[in-house]
């Protein structure tokens, strides 16, 4: 009789076996998605509130190696925005200082290396970091997928200006910023001390280069589409409103002429971005035309209010 227990018994253990291995086939794919892009405790709130078989499923796979999201904050481009859907989606970043992981708000390291950048990839418990200063000289796509936002670069400099809400005139205070900020920023440490309006013309090309080794970028004039090609790709909940209102967020009193070299290149590096089109010729002469003002700094002396 106990004979028959046992192969009923072994049968009975085949078979579960058989079905884990089965079940083990259909989920795969997903729970390695959840791996990837979700913690600890999601995967917990997950067994929670799921069936048994995906609990079964999260508990037995090995969590594979993840790329942790890493993005260049251009002031006034949706930062602050990505940094809070970031954690509302799960992420795990440094969210009281806008995802921010050190001091100078740089990252990641504490020097521009290569290995410093793996370092802090491999010991951090953050899933996402943030850089509001200039990139790092490499880009390390095996830990860290790379994601920015641009937008107008008129638009940009005139949020910037009544962001820093300064006593100056626009004109007066735009004359004192570094030119083509988003330009200089993607740059990185190459640009970060060309004297204003000195940017060449080998560091423009040089910065489209490094803009589409981006893994995702994202355009505020067109929000919706390009931030759900990212969240399609990470396991993020879909964008659904309008990021922006067309509303008009008041009006400066007064507007000079401002000089268009200042964001010329910034506008440039979008268009050539969106059509892969390398011809800037007319957005070049304007840029390499005119007075240079023989400036020694970014500023051209002080800088104005950030």
């Amino acid at each position: 009789m106990n004979g028959y227990k046992n192969i009923f018994v072994v049968c009975v253990f085949v078979i579960c076996l058989m079905f884990s291995c089965t079940l083990y086939m259909y989920m795969h794919t997903s729970v390695v998605e959840i791996f990837e892009r979700k913690s600890i405790k999601n995967a917990f709130e997950i067994i929670e509130t799921k069936s048994i078989k995906n609990a079964f499923e999260i508990i037995t796979l090995p969590n594979p190696q993840k790329r942790i999201l890493y993005y260049l904050h251009l002031h006034k481009c949706g930062g602050t925005s990505f940094c809070k859907t970031a954690r509302l989606n799960g992420e795990q970043g440094n969210f009281k200082d806008n995802c921010n992981v050190q001091p100078d708000q740089r990252c990641c390291g504490k020097i521009d290396t290569i290995e410093d950048q793996i370092a802090f990839a491999k010991k951090t418990s953050y899933s996402v970091v943030a850089n509001e200063q200039y990139m790092m000289n490499d880009m390390v796509h095996s830990h860290y997928r790379y994601v920015t936002s641009l937008r107008s670069a008129k638009a940009r400099y005139l949020s910037h200006y009544r962001h820093a809400n300064p006593r100056d005139s626009y004109n007066v205070w735009l004359r004192s910023q570094p030119d083509n900020w988003n330009t200089r920023h993607i740059c990185g440490t190459r640009c970060v001390q060309r004297p204003q309006l000195y940017i060449t013309r080998a560091d423009f090309d040089y910065t489209l280069k490094r803009l589409r080794n981006f893994d995702n970028v994202l355009f505020l004039d067109d929000w919706n589409a390009t931030f759900n090609q990212l969240a399609s790709k990470i396991g993020w909940k879909p964008w659904k409103n309008n990021m922006y209102s067309n509303r008009q967020r008041g009006k400066l009193t007064t507007i000079e002429a401002e000089d268009y070299r200042f964001y010329v290149l910034d506008d440039a590096l979008i268009q050539a971005y969106k059509t892969g089109n390398h011809t800037i010729e007319h957005n070049w002469q304007t840029y390499d035309s005119g007075n240079k003002r023989k400036c020694t700094n970014p500023c051209c002396g002080i800088c104005s209010k950030y």
